[in-house]
């Protein structure tokens, strides 16, 4: 299509399809939202489907749909086959499904991040990379457990000789299960004796105090026994049956005497216990609050003190035994990086070559395309390895090296990364590339050269291609040409595959401008019909 015909907004609109940043600016002016779908299809192998299935995303056929919907107000919308995803999942979806090349500077092989993967798939490291990989995390593993003891041990190296102390006092104390509610229950059983004690007094003294009852009957014994010698007869025999039980009363008192005191002795002795209950009950509770618990879990926090000091000696024969199988995994992982790296440089060297070598055609013949291989610092270290990739290009000799979007120009980076992809097309996993006006500024010979390789790219992925030259176009095998036309009022583009018929046309109106001549004509039919 001419220029401004509207080839730009099928760019536009395939990025905004494929997940890249949306503005209301492209709705149309009248409208309230504007609506991009994209459909693909796909090898059933494509790893496309297992993303969008762990999204729980309905992925039979072969089918994607991918769509955008952008209001005037408010944020986007995305969707896959018909169920809402967020726009970073669909960005990572048309990641893996489309590579637009001269349009989108950090997409695909602009990515610095993607070059060592790119380099793994092209030297075909990834077996070795996964070894390490595994490795990796292997040690990863044991070095989070290994901090993970060492934090523990160092921490209870520093309780530990509170732990001992506390063992040793809690051991000596020696509490018993349920030894408060004992406590508590012998203390009040104590307290209420003093009661007992003052009403056994009380009685022992109404019996044996001087005007107790035993003082009384034996003056009641002496005062009858005078009055036994002044009488004779019956009356004697009753008198002296009264003295005998009164006698008998005064045994039975001091037996009731002896007794009491005897009680009243073993009840004072377990008074003088009150203190010891006491103490103990309230060393028990300060030991308690010394400790966070309720009195009667201090045996079970002796028995956790134990076993804290018991775990600090098998923690410490655990970190040193974890600490070597750390130190294993690590030289397995360096031994398995290195390895890897060196697979990488062979790859590296591999990759310019070929590279390289596609440059001249392209007319980039004093450009020189190197892929640097540098060892990163060591705790940068990871699942990848231990090297930092990096595709550089000099487009001029005595220039030092630099990043492919820093160095060369929009013409020039578009060409570089077609003889990348050339290079890579039997490696890359993503179905279809784009290359937007990849022929700019150049024609002839060059031009002829860059459809050829895009050609070649073509027997292995879908490629589409925005051009204004006819010896690309005419390497093609379908057509579709972008008009624009004023209709009701207003500006349209519109979109048309080409017949066979037309395809020679609009290559003749290439080659030849507004007036298609039979020499244009001509030349049109040499281009379809040269030998690819």
């Amino acid at each position: 299509g001419e220029t401004g015909a509207g080839k730009s907004i099928l760019m536009d609109a395939l990025g905004l399809a494929l997940g890249m940043r949306a503005e209301n600016r492209v709705i149309r002016h009248g409208e309230n939202q504007a609506v991009i779908s994209a459909s693909f299809e796909l090898a059933p192998a494509h790893p496309a489907h297992a993303l969008m299935k762990a999204q729980g995303i309905d992925t039979d056929g072969e089918a994607i749909i991918l769509k955008r919907l952008i209001p005037r107000d408010g944020p986007s919308r995305a969707f896959i086959n018909d169920q809402p995803v967020s726009v970073n999942f669909l960005r990572q979806i048309g990641t893996m499904l489309v590579e637009i090349q001269g349009q989108f500077e950090q997409h695909g092989l602009m990515n610095p991040a993607t070059h060592i993967h790119i380099l793994d798939q092209f030297g075909q490291c990834e077996v070795q990379r996964n070894k390490t990989a595994v490795m990796f995390e292997k040690w990863r593993v044991l070095h989070k457990e290994f901090q993970a003891l060492q934090a523990d041990i160092e921490k209870a190296k520093k309780e530990e000789e509170f732990i001992r102390h506390s063992l040793e006092e809690l051991a000596e104390f020696d509490a018993q299960p349920d030894e408060e509610n004992t406590l508590h229950s012998k203390r009040t059983q104590l307290q209420n004796a003093a009661n007992f004690i003052k009403g056994l007094s009380q009685g022992i003294d109404n019996i044996t105090s001087n005007h107790g009852a035993e003082a009384l009957i034996n003056q009641s014994q002496r005062a009858l026994a005078k009055s036994l010698q002044k009488l004779d007869g019956q009356l004697e025999d009753q008198l002296t049956e009264s003295l005998a039980a009164l006698e008998r009363a005064a045994l039975e008192l001091q037996e009731a005497a002896q007794g009491l005191n005897t009680l009243l002795y073993s009840i004072e002795t377990e008074e003088t216990r009150l203190d010891d209950v006491e103490e103990r009950l309230f060393t028990l509770r300060e030991l308690a609050r010394k400790h966070n618990v309720h009195p009667n879990e201090l045996h079970c926090m002796r028995e956790k003190f134990a076993a804290s000091l018991h775990s600090l000696e098998a923690d410490s024969h655990k970190l040193e035994t974890t600490e070597t199988a750390m130190q294993n995994a690590w030289r397995a992982f360096v031994q398995s990086a290195k390895l890897l790296s060196k697979a990488r440089k062979q790859a590296a060297t591999k990759l310019d070559h070929a590279v390289n070598g596609e440059l001249a055609p392209l007319k980039l013949d004093r450009a020189i395309f190197a892929t640097t291989c540098a060892i990163l610092p060591e705790e940068q270290w990871g699942q990848n390895g231990m090297d930092h990739i990096s595709f550089t290009v000099i487009t001029n000799p005595g220039e030092p090296a630099g990043p492919l979007s820093k160095i060369a120009s929009g013409g020039e980076l578009s060409r570089f990364l077609l003889a990348l992809k050339v290079c890579l097309m039997a490696t890359g996993s993503v179905p279809t590339l784009v290359f937007d006006e990849i022929d700019s500024g150049v024609g002839g010979a060059t031009a002829n050269a860059i459809g050829a390789r895009l050609e070649r790219l073509a027997r292995s992925v879908q490629v589409m291609v925005i051009t204004h030259s006819p010896q690309v176009a005419a390497r093609g095998q379908g057509h579709f040409k972008v008009t624009k036309a004023l209709k009701n009022g207003r500006i349209t583009s519109r979109i048309e595959q080409l017949s066979a018929h037309d395809r020679r046309e609009e290559l003749a109106r290439m080659l030849s401008g507004a007036n298609i001549t039979d020499q244009a004509r001509a030349a049109a039919d040499q281009l379809l019909n040269a030998p690819h």
